[in-house]
């Protein structure tokens, strides 16, 4: 009798995951954009202050960047549930304790007592040790979905509290204050949401269909089965944030006097309500997300279960069916080296427990040191497998904070004496705009699996197995990943080259600007299209690197160990960047004067 296999229909479709992935990208740095838009009213709040935004954006990088290097370990280590024999080594110590105190007592009374006493000491030791459990497992910072549901709530409970205090509460500090609970909250959610975009396609999938997917990629050279279609959602949804919330600004700003202290207030918390609404929908996204990663989960459980259920019955009908000796005798040996691996196993995992049982302090420091040796042997090994990638990703946005929006900004429109098009006053705007929107273009393009620029990335080169890392299984990062990046066909001129050649956005930039009577480029319309390379570029860089580095290791540790890098490597591009783009101001006006 054959047990059917369960079905998965229940799963989200790709496209609707793929517009799950836009919604929460863009709630990772929706309240971020949303109160650096707002900069124009926290600056009449505080007018004796100077360079309000900086300061806010200061306190979120920093909050950023040291909360995703406190993530590093759970964010890469999964937790170890409590077993039976741990209980089982409470139950005996308290065991222990009984028989020891036992001797010291005469009478049966004093026996009973103690013993009693023993036994609710034991109890309770082990009711205390499963509510640890149980509360280190509900809040369980290992579990990426848990950290984007976590992100997220974090964001409406603070924009709760903003709404509700009063404008004369809004001093440098208090603002300062909710600027590092906004990049404590973007940390959270960005260190959790990039790290299911990388594999959330192949949990719960049947393995069948994985492997037909596997054997389809690997005759188009399209890589080594994993395709991580999500990645691209996720930071094409990051990009929007930008762009949406600029355009609400906009309109929030336009709807009130601007003049007035009461009206770019009004402006202000209109925003931030919307904000807050978008942070409702933004949980209840995780909370989808969750439910369907839990529908997974079961179909796996499932599918195990139902695949041992029939490998039993075809177990069952071979040895009721008649056959010659040699068939009977293959699975006689067969049934009979399984059984000897099992008491094997178990007779080595008796040795471990006794071992355990013998020297637990020991044990317990040797396993402490253990997994921080293996952490560091994760981060090291997947840091050499994916350098690139991570480089690539440090060096596109500390490019482009060192010229977006500080540079940008003050390139001057064209004369209109000179019969050329020009913007004007609006120039600043148009060019923000468009630099938005072409990062959101430059994200697009790899959004798709089916397109040819994400088949051209991740096109893999057929390694042989000399070329290898032969310790690849012991850190968990898998015999097939060979020598990382090296194995893409075509990364180094589709965005290792282009990284690097994003250095002649300088020159061009300071020639729009520089001198300031008369730019060598005076045409806005080409002010406008060195922009848009530069914006495309940006998201196209991006998210490459987003979407290929995963690719490259076989473990969901290892994974989570190089999306955790590529996220430490943008702050630090976005923080050093921006500290560089005022050297570079400074140079460009010292040229000038």
């Amino acid at each position: 009798m054959m047990v059917s296999l369960p079905h998965t229909s229940c799963h989200l479709s790709n496209a609707s995951l793929r517009r799950l992935f836009v919604v929460m990208g863009m709630g990772t740095l929706f309240c971020y954009n949303a109160f650096i838009s707002c900069t124009d009213y926290f600056n009449a709040l505080n007018p004796a202050v100077e360079n309000v935004s900086g300061q806010m954006v200061t306190y979120q990088l920093t909050s950023m960047f040291i909360v995703t290097i406190a993530l590093l370990p759970f964010s890469t280590l999964k937790k170890k549930d409590p077993t039976e024999d741990q209980i089982n080594d409470v139950t005996n110590t308290g065991a222990d304790n009984v028989n020891s105190s036992t001797t010291l007592n005469v009478g049966r009374g004093s026996y009973d007592i103690d013993k009693a006493q023993g036994r609710v000491r034991s109890h309770l030791r082990v009711q205390m040790q499963a509510i640890l459990f149980k509360v280190v497992d509900v809040i369980d910072l290992t579990s990426p979905a848990k950290r984007v549901l976590y992100g997220f709530a974090f964001t409406f409970v603070f924009l709760f509290v903003y709404l509700l205090l009063p404008a004369s509460k809004m001093t440098v500090t208090t603002l300062n204050l909710f600027s590092t609970f906004v990049g404590i909250a973007d940390a959270t959610s960005q260190s959790g949401l990039y790290v299911l975009a990388a594999n959330y396609a192949h949990r719960g999938v049947d393995q069948n269909e994985d492997d037909r997917i596997h054997h389809h990629q690997n005759e188009n050279g399209n890589g080594n089965g994993k395709k991580p279609m999500y990645t691209a959602s996720a930071t094409l949804g990051a990009a929007l944030s930008g762009f949406i919330v600029s355009a609400l600004r906009l309109i929030t700003r336009s709807m009130y006097d601007t003049t007035t202290l009461t009206g770019l207030k009004k402006g202000a918390d209109l925003l931030m309500r919307l904000a807050f609404a978008v942070s409702i929908i933004l949980v209840g996204a995780a909370i989808v997300m969750m439910r369907d990663l839990n529908r997974r989960y079961t179909s796996i459980r499932m599918l195990s279960d139902a695949t041992r259920m029939n490998t039993l019955s075809f177990d069952g009908n071979i040895r009721n069916q008649p056959g010659d000796g040699r068939s009977m005798h293959s699975h006689t040996c067969t049934h009979t080296n399984n059984t000897e691996d099992t008491h094997h196993a178990r007779h080595k995992q008796d040795i471990k427990r006794q071992h355990e049982h013998v020297s637990p302090t020991i044990h317990t420091e040797s396993g402490q040191s253990s997994q921080i040796q293996r952490l560091g042997n994760i981060y090291r090994s997947a840091f050499r497998l994916t350098w690139k990638p991570i480089l690539s990703a440090f060096l596109n946005f500390f490019l482009t904070l060192s010229l977006f929006p500080g540079v940008i900004v003050d390139i001057p429109s064209s004369s209109s004496d000179l019969g050329r098009p020009s913007l004007g006053n609006w120039l600043p705007i148009v060019l923000i705009a468009i630099f938005n929107g072409s990062d959101c273009l430059g994200r697009y393009i790899l959004a798709f699996e089916s397109m040819k620029p994400f088949q051209l990335l991740m096109a893999h080169k057929e390694c042989c197995a000399a070329d290898r890392h032969e310790q690849g299984d012991q850190y968990g990062l898998g015999q097939g990943v060979g020598q990382g990046h090296v194995t893409l066909q075509h990364y180094t001129w589709l965005v290792w080259i282009p990284t690097f050649g994003r250095i002649i956005f300088y020159p061009l930039l300071a020639m729009c600007m520089l001198p300031s009577e008369s730019p060598m480029i005076q045409s806005d319309i080409l002010t406008c299209i060195i922009i848009f390379l530069f914006g495309l570029s940006n998201g196209f860089i991006h998210c490459a690197n987003f979407t290929v580095a995963p690719t490259l290791l076989e473990s969901e540790e290892a994974q989570n160990a190089v999306s955790l890098l590529l996220l430490l490597a943008i702050y630090s591009g976005l923080t050093l960047g921006a500290f560089f783009g005022l050297l570079v101001e400074k140079v460009i006006r010292d040229v000038d004067g």
